[in-house]
């Protein structure tokens, strides 16, 4: 039932990036790289869970609560394409109680208030572990997120497991510790890498090479038959002011530079139909260092 999951958080939000479905089992951190969790009622809110009540190893529970819950679970950025447009999970409620939620979805954001479409209402999921199907092919060629809202107050405890949908949205956090989750290329005589002691999300970002004066180091992306959409992603900067420069392109134009101390800022750029070539170069001039000498994206 369950494949391996990949473990993403810098996110491109570039439409059919590449094509790798949902499929959270909630086997790794929680919640998982790209979803979001919002509690809203008390302390009581969505956890992993691996006992004996679960699936198949690890499953996300909301527990009894005497006060009313509020707490939503929400997917990563996806992408419903014809022939790929159905979002389901597993669900049981432990006790014969039967906690309740809804199941919302969002063309624009992963904010609460943008929950404005109701695929479900006041769902009672079965006492038995039971698949769910939901239909989202109207959404075909946008970007959705879906939430699972916890509503229930003074009733059992409410499972999930084994949730799929539609083409992730080209998430990227290095989390498998390389960079052979997507094409790289990253040809540079001196590299870049992963490390984990400066991130700005999970475990693991992408560090500039260790360049000397005058050096050049560059992290390389081309992907083809994209949709219209933007690219987002993180970077931190930490070098000589006016002198040493992270640089981002797109077909090699430039689209921004950044250079002394720049904390970890999130940037976006708007991106054309068709094939693109996405490059992150970190450069040096002829004298000085400062900082750590060095940039990072996740």
């Amino acid at each position: 039932m369950k494949k391996p999951v990949l473990l993403l958080l810098f996110l491109f939000t570039l439409t059919a990036l590449f094509a790798a479905n949902l499929d959270e089992g909630f086997g790794g951190a929680f919640p998982p790289p790209g979803w979001k969790l919002i509690n809203g009622g008390d302390t009581k809110t969505w956890i992993k869970y691996g006992g004996e009540m679960g699936y198949v190893g690890y499953s996300a529970l909301i527990e009894y609560s005497a006060t009313a819950h509020d707490d939503w679970l929400i997917t990563p950025q996806l992408s419903p394409a014809i022939g790929a447009s159905t979002f389901s999970f597993w669900a049981k409620n432990a006790f014969v109680q039967l906690d309740r939620c809804n199941i919302k979805l969002s063309t624009t954001s992963n904010n609460q208030a943008d929950f404005t479409v109701s695929l479900a209402s006041n769902f009672a999921p079965a006492n038995v572990w039971t698949q769910y199907n939901y239909d989202i092919s109207a959404y075909a060629g946008q970007t959705v997120y879906i939430a699972i809202q916890a509503i229930s107050t003074n009733l059992g405890d409410l499972l999930l497991d084994s949730i799929n949908g539609p083409y992730l949205t080209g998430f990227e956090g290095f989390e498998t510790n390389n960079f052979n989750l997507l094409q790289w290329d990253n040809s540079s005589s001196i590299p870049w890498t992963i490390q984990s002691t400066n991130v700005n999300l999970g475990s693991y970002a992408a560090q500039s090479g260790a360049i000397a004066d005058n050096g050049t180091t560059s992290l390389t992306l081309t992907q083809n038959d994209l949709l219209a959409g933007n690219i987002s992603f993180y970077q931190k900067v930490s070098s000589e002011t006016s002198g040493d420069y992270l640089r981002f392109y797109i077909d090699n134009v430039l689209q921004g530079e950044w250079s002394g101390e720049v904390a970890w800022t999130n940037r976006s750029y708007a991106v054309t139909a068709g094939s693109h070539t996405f490059r992150w170069t970190y450069s040096k001039n002829s004298t000085s260092s400062s900082g750590s000498d060095c940039a990072w994206i996740d």
